[in-house]
């Protein structure tokens, strides 16, 4: 005798929030795996939370009239907010007001009543008044309505009180039915799932036909078509003579990121024609508009090659939360503002989003995340140069540095599990030469040292190791000429027939030349 499994009762949870919360987004949507995975499968149910960020625009006239139908079926509704109210929608202050007004009226109405939850963050000390004092505003709403809300300082005691919370919610309906309308799942069924974004994907980096997308992904053509009807819906894609294609404004490049710089995806996506193109074209308007950030010319190339390598830089630019970029750019446009001081603001400005990109990129880097090609050429090494560094009234307090070499080591064959793997002299020794390149010559010294220190070397290794260490010293300083003419002339008599070799040996005997050499180096 076979048991069937009950079929789960699917569970809308609707996540209101304007778009200074993310992080707190997604800590509900863990709590809601961690209960669906202790609790609610157990009981019956599969919770799905949603949010805006999940729902596409498409081509409505009114962005709010396509999250609506989702408040208009939820059985769950989660209210977070921090110190950003949101943007007008027509009829509220902010999406997240509409939302809980339309949700209350179903409250106020419906038998039996939807679950509505609230919760609020502590502001910092430097929110917005005019934005915090909507907030409390809407607080007191809350609060008048009857509806218990809770305040939390981080965002662990968020998902501490989330877990709590849905965890009542399936404990007092287990063994019951909960109205799940078709609706409801259909409006589910609506968002985008793994299948039309791993075709999203395929389509960012050639214009296609239905059939060729379904042969080449090996997903059945039903499947494909009705996942290439679902992106036609969201806005995302257009069909042509050629076949289908990404949409190319704005808002469907920033939605289209927004779904695909993710784990699964980043890494083609970022290395696609549409991103790279649509980059090319269409980074300084999104700069200006969603950061208010006009850049110059060699700010703005230094921000798109960030965007080519790194997958969080890429995310804080296109589909970031632009709270203090809105709160600096409100600020600077008041009347009473002087030019001295608005000129000021928009050199902080500056600085604040390319301090972030950075930041984004050294987490990336640090983590192995960033893509490993700019224009074509494929980067073989990287390095992080950071100085952390403090003062007081009295002077320096400390300083402290750090450098982090980063290579890629390319596989000789296939690696296969629990085999050890251990670096090569040759490998020690491209990695040292391409420190060499990046100008970062005490760090080859020290690699070029390690090669050296090692026993039954190949003699053509040696010579390698022995020229660039002599040419690094060369660079690195010029009273160190006589050790580098010394090591470059070992490493000639190790491979006679050395062209590398011999022309340093020139460079470091040619006086004239190192100081035309250490003139345009200055330059």
């Amino acid at each position: 005798m076979s048991l069937i499994a009950p079929q789960l009762q699917r569970i809308l949870i609707f996540i209101a929030s304007p778009g200074d919360v993310a992080d707190a987004r997604d800590r509900i949507r863990c709590a809601v795996d961690r209960i669906n995975t202790l609790l609610a499968k157990r009981a019956g149910f599969l919770l799905e939370a949603v949010g805006w960020e999940n729902i596409s625009s498409g081509r409505a006239t009114r962005p709010q009239e396509v999250i609506n139908p989702y408040v208009d079926v939820a059985h769950i509704f989660i209210c977070i907010l921090h110190q950003r109210f949101g943007q007008p929608t027509g009829l509220a202050d902010s999406g997240t007001e509409e939302e809980f007004r339309r949700m209350k009226r179903r409250w106020e109405t419906e038998t039996p009543k939807p679950s509505m939850l609230a919760y609020f963050k502590t502001p910092s000390a430097d929110a917005n008044i005019e934005e915090m004092q909507k907030v409390n505003g809407f607080k007191q709403e809350v609060s008048e309505a009857g509806i218990l809300y809770k305040e939390f300082l981080n965002e662990d005691t968020l998902q501490e009180e989330i877990e709590n919370a849905l965890a009542n919610w399936v404990h007092e309906r287990s063994g019951t039915h909960v109205d799940v309308s078709d609706v409801s799942s259909a409006l589910l069924d609506r968002l985008l799932n793994d299948t039309d974004l791993k075709i999203l994907g395929y389509i960012t980096d050639k214009t296609a036909k239905a059939d060729v997308i379904s042969r080449e992904l090996s997903i059945q053509q039903t499947e494909t078509d009705i996942a290439l009807s679902k992106l036609r819906e969201h806005g995302l894609v257009v069909m042509n003579d050629e076949g289908w294609k990404p949409l190319e404004s704005n808002e469907s490049f920033i939605t289209i990121s927004k779904y695909l710089l993710t784990p699964k995806q980043y890494f083609k996506y970022m290395e696609s024609v549409y991103f790279r193109s649509m980059l090319d074209r269409q980074l300084r308007g999104i700069l200006l508009a969603r950061q208010h950030y006009a850049p110059d010319e060699p700010n703005l190339k230094a921000l798109k090659i960030l965007l080519n390598l790194s997958p969080r830089t890429a995310a804080f630019i296109l589909h970031g939360d632009t709270t203090k970029f809105d709160n600096l750019s409100a600020q600077l446009s008041q009347d009473n503002i002087s030019a001295e001081i608005k000129n000021y603001g928009l050199e902080m400005l500056s600085q604040m989003i390319n301090q972030q990109a950075v930041i984004s990129a050294i987490n990336d880097m640090i983590e192995g995340k960033l893509l490993r090609k700019i224009d074509n050429r494929q980067l073989d090494g990287m390095v992080l140069r950071a100085q952390l560094s403090a003062a007081s009234q009295e002077g320096l307090a400390f300083r402290n540095l750090i450098v982090l070499p980063m290579m890629v080591a390319q596989a000789a064959g296939p690696i296969q599990a629990g085999q050890m793997v251990s670096g090569s002299a040759e490998l020690i020794l491209n990695h040292a030469t391409l420190l060499f390149y990046m100008g970062e010559y005490e760090l080859a010294i020290r690699q070029f040292d390690n090669i050296l220190s090692m026993k039954n070397l190949k003699d053509d290794v040696r010579a390698s190791a022995l020229n660039n260490k002599g040419f690094a010293l060369f660079n690195l300083s010029v009273d160190q000429r006589a050790e580098a003419e010394k090591l470059i002339k070992s490493a000639l008599k190790l491979k006679p027939k050395f062209p590398q070799a011999e022309n340093n040996l020139k460079l470091v005997k040619s006086k004239s030349l190192l100081q035309r050499i250490r003139t345009a180096l200055k330059r």
